[in-house]
């Protein structure tokens, strides 16, 4: 799944629902991004902080949600790992 927000400027938080828990891996711009650091205080990974721009992502694996930071002119993609 590819998306991108096409806007002057801005930029937006897109929360996704999977209903199987499988592995996903995130492009922005065609540079692959790590999924937030482990917060140990929270049991998941941490929170969007949007410090690391466009693509910033986490998976949270008890909900089966993949939530990731969207920016203007930014083109975000998802692929499962197989």
């Amino acid at each position: 799944m590819r998306y991108t927000l096409r806007a002057d400027g801005g930029w937006i938080t897109i929360r996704l629902y999977y209903p199987n828990a499988g592995a996903y891996q995130v492009y922005a711009n065609n540079q692959l991004q790590a999924e937030t650091a482990w917060d140990t205080s929270i049991g998941g990974p941490g929170e969007l902080t949007m410090r690391k721009g466009c693509g910033e992502w986490r998976f949270i694996a008890i909900q089966n949600y993949l939530e990731f930071y969207l920016t203007s002119g930014c083109e975000v993609k998802v692929e499962p790992l197989d």
